[in-house]
């Protein structure tokens, strides 16, 4: 039976640690220092009798068969370096932003396509049911425009905490830490050049978008903007044919609740789309995606396209 260590306290349990129970025959392995985070959480007690726990991280990484490093940039930079050196670690599946930067995320990439074990990042948007609709629309090669509008107020400003994830530097904010969903998704469409990116932000006043346009051969053109301190929620993708405006999908958010796991308990809306992307470690023989490499070039593309940093002029 494969075992999974989870390294990340936070997405790991609440998250991971789910989607992988979803997968049959998949023990958890988790340090012990998270027994008392595990047992605060409610709606993981189902979970209880899948998870095996062990000394620290590194005993855990030492019995396990594959690996989850839900943590933030920096400290996935310095676990993932343990992890390669594992040999009985045959699955490694890593969070998103690979690194802080596309040029440190380059270098990690080389040592992932150098090493020999089946890796996956969690670019989740292809897994997603309206990404193949949308796949199907701009493949069809029909001459429209395509843009996609993701708004939201992020944990980090609603609730006013100090993270990661709201600073560009560390590897957070609406381009590094979100919008990296949506130049993966592009980059496996085939979207290979970038037009333009903006990244306009001021903490202070809770402003912080990205927006960018990209191109690639026979594809629409393509605009995207993601505000992560937006009073509204939603997120449209629309199509446009030079007459009409087709929308493609339109939701408060990207992600789907699955019922089929979630029902009425405390279980994230996106477990379901997280357990089929722990799936595809054993249910596709690619062991890295080409698309991993692709998104990093693109990702690369989008920041050295960064015309400014604007920050708004008080009237």
């Amino acid at each position: 039976m494969e075992s999974i260590a989870i390294l990340g306290s936070g997405f790991g349990l609440y998250g991971y640690l789910p989607a992988l129970a979803a997968c049959t025959r998949r023990e958890v392995v988790l340090p012990e220092r998270y027994y008392k985070r595990f047992h605060e959480r409610s709606e993981l007690t189902e979970f209880s009798n899948r998870v095996r726990w062990e000394r620290n991280e590194y005993e855990a990484l030492r019995t396990a068969t594959g690996a989850v490093l839900a943590l933030c940039p920096l400290q996935q930079m310095r676990w993932l370096g343990v992890c390669l050196e594992q040999r009985n670690l045959n699955y490694l599946f890593l969070e998103k932003p690979l690194a802080t930067t596309p040029t440190v995320a380059s270098a990690l990439q080389d040592r992932l396509d150098a090493s020999d074990k089946v890796i996956r990042i969690a670019y989740l948007f292809r897994h997603l049911d309206w990404a193949k609709r949308v796949k199907a629309f701009v493949c069809d090669g029909a001459n429209r425009n395509l843009a996609f509008r993701w708004r939201f107020m992020a944990h980090h400003f609603k609730h006013n905490v100090e993270t990661w994830k709201r600073e560009h530097e560390q590897g957070g904010g609406p381009l590094r830490f979100y919008g990296i969903h949506l130049i993966a998704y592009l980059a496996e469409l085939g979207y290979d050049r970038v037009r333009h990116s903006v990244r306009l932000s001021k903490v202070e006043t809770q402003l912080d978008e990205w927006s960018a346009t990209f191109s690639g051969p026979r594809l629409p053109a393509c605009s995207v903007s993601v505000s992560t301190a937006s009073a509204r929620s939603d997120f449209s993708v629309f199509g446009y044919d030079g007459r009409k405006e087709t929308c493609l999908f339109d939701r408060s958010s990207p992600f789907e609740l699955d019922t089929s796991i979630a029902g009425e308990s405390k279980i994230d809306g996106r477990v379901s789309t997280l357990s089929t992307f722990c799936e595809s470690a054993w249910n596709d023989p690619t062991k890295n995606p080409l698309i991993y490499r692709r998104t990093v070039e693109l990702w690369d593309q989008v920041e050295r396209a960064e015309t400014k940093i604007a920050f708004p002029v008080a009237a």
